[in-house]
């Protein structure tokens, strides 16, 4: 019993005095900025997500062959078919 609390006393003090080393910090080559300029951002309208009817969303779920891709209101693909399922997207209105 003794010999096992010798044991744990010099592990305990090994464990607690090994943390003390500080690493050392490697100093950061100073790289000259160049400052980015930002562009306006400007929403282009996607041609092919023309809203029709609203009642219909403007994605709609088509199955082709065994894979699920999105049509728009005219039924033509935008997100071609890869997909095993596919489901309508919800538009949440927030008040």
């Amino acid at each position: 019993m003794k010999n096992l609390l010798t044991v744990l006393c010099i592990f305990a003090s090994l464990f607690t005095f090994s943390q003390t080393k500080s690493v050392k910090k490697i100093p950061a080559k100073k790289i000259p900025k160049t400052p980015i300029q930002k562009r306006a951002s400007v929403n282009k309208p996607n041609p092919d997500l023309v809203v029709i009817n609203k009642d219909l969303p403007v994605l709609i779920p088509k199955k082709k062959g065994d894979q699920f891709g999105y049509v728009n209101q005219n039924g033509k693909f935008i997100i071609q078919p890869e997909y095993h399922i596919a489901v309508f997207f919800m538009k949440i209105a927030i008040f």
